[in-house]
């Protein structure tokens, strides 16, 4: 029987030799268009040719978000729960309350409409958005003093002031009792947002992207030494590595071409805040989903424990906390679609035409010259300044035949 390790670096092995040559290209390709950067940038620019990007995925893939979020935020209703069979008070009570529940924490102890437009453009932009969804605990604990005093309703707390007042007098009436004070500082559900193919790894051959119909699932997550810590104080992990074996695999690589904006933060190095990629590999076993932790699938953290025990506290949901969906499922493909893979032809017709029509409007304004093969002119001044040095014959305008006009009104139909 093979190890639980050597499972998952087999079934990453095997995934991402289907989703680099299958999946990757058309990703990547409806990122770059949402970035608005053109694949023959360098190739224009260095013939001195023009290089707009197009918006039309940008503005469209905002718009729609846009739309989203007020479907979803506009009205404070949008967001409600109701009881599957009405007549029941009790549970009609619940679902009131549950509702009441989820929108005081997704105001103050989690970020969830600033999540959700992430979520949202991730998901009209690849065709996928995925996350996992989890219950988040970060606490800490101090020693703290209580006095209490003897009164006639039993004991009640007093100032230390008093405490001290009273010890002498009546030491037998007052008492001082040290303990653990625990201060939470986050209790409450949790989203990561993944990335399908880099966060997120899934069974493809799992029909309708119904991650639960699957038998494998890989989770990526990024955390610091100090998250792992927790994890085994929580008892999710079996047992924290020490500190010198976790900064082992603390993550400071060269950046890849990522195309972001701003570029990748793996190649700077940040010291103690440099990340560990914490796997989460779910197996179906016995049709019973089981969930074991390691780093980059190397180093155990801990044996597999059914995911009811480790999510659910105990309770049998039987289902993956890690979901995927889709506004828009290609025909016959357990994939999406995203906006710019839908728009490309039109949005590439547009930018080549508009590209075109901006280079041959400085061409009319211009013009193109014949210059003789001896001739000593300085095309830059030629170009650019009213007035240039040449011989008479040197130079000669060519007259232009561009229509401008009727270019501009062959875009209409774009």
């Amino acid at each position: 029987m093979k190890s639980n390790l050597k499972e998952q670096c087999e079934f990453e092995e095997q995934f991402l030799s289907w989703f680099d040559s299958r999946l990757k290209p058309t990703l990547e390709d409806n990122r770059r268009r949402y970035r608005m950067e053109l694949t023959d940038k360098e190739e224009r620019e260095a013939r001195g040719l023009s290089a707009l990007p197009s918006t039309k995925s940008t503005s469209s893939v905002d718009r729609a978000v846009e739309k989203a979020v007020m479907e979803y935020h506009g009205e404070p209703d949008a967001i409600s729960y109701s009881a599957k069979l009405s007549g029941d008070t009790q549970t009609d009570l619940k679902a009131k309350w549950l509702t009441e529940i989820f929108k005081y924490r997704s105001e103050h102890t989690f970020p969830f409409p600033v999540w959700h437009v992430s979520s949202l453009t991730a998901g009209f932009v690849d065709g996928l958005e995925a996350a996992l969804v989890w219950w988040r605990k970060e606490s800490y604990t101090e020693k703290k003093t209580v006095y209490t005093a003897m009164g006639p309703q039993g004991p009640a707390e007093i100032s230390e002031e008093e405490y001290l007042l009273y010890s002498d007098a009546m030491p037998d009436m007052v008492q001082e009792e040290e303990f653990d004070d625990e201060q939470v500082l986050v209790d409450s559900w949790w989203i990561d947002q993944l990335r399908p193919g880099e966060d997120l790894l899934w069974d493809i051959k799992a029909p309708l992207l119904d991650l639960n119909l699957g038998g494998r699932v890989l989770v990526k997550l990024q955390r610091s030494i100090d998250d792992i810590r927790q994890l085994a104080e929580l008892g999710v992990i079996d047992k924290a590595p020490t500190d010198e074996e976790l900064k082992k695999y603390q993550k400071n690589e060269p950046d890849e071409d990522t195309g972001k904006t701003a570029g990748g933060t793996e190649g700077t190095d940040m010291g103690d805040l440099n990340r560990l990629e914490v796997w989460l590999f779910f197996a179906k076993i016995k049709g019973r989903w089981e969930v074991s932790f390691s780093i980059e699938g190397k180093l155990e953290l801990s044996k597999a424990k059914p995911i009811n025990d480790v999510f659910y506290n105990g309770r049998k949901v039987n289902r993956l906390p890690v979901v995927m969906g889709t506004t828009k499922i290609k025909l016959w493909e357990a994939v999406g679609r995203g906006i710019p893979e839908t728009i490309a032809p039109v949005e590439d017709e547009w930018t080549d035409h508009r590209n075109n029509l901006n280079d041959a409007a400085k061409l009319a304004i211009k013009g193109r010259w014949r210059l003789r093969p001896d001739a000593d002119v300085d095309i830059d001044s030629l170009l650019n300044e009213e007035v240039f040095y040449a011989n008479e014959g040197d130079a000669t305008l060519v007259p232009s035949d561009t229509n401008i006009a009727g270019a501009m009104r062959a875009a209409d139909a774009i």
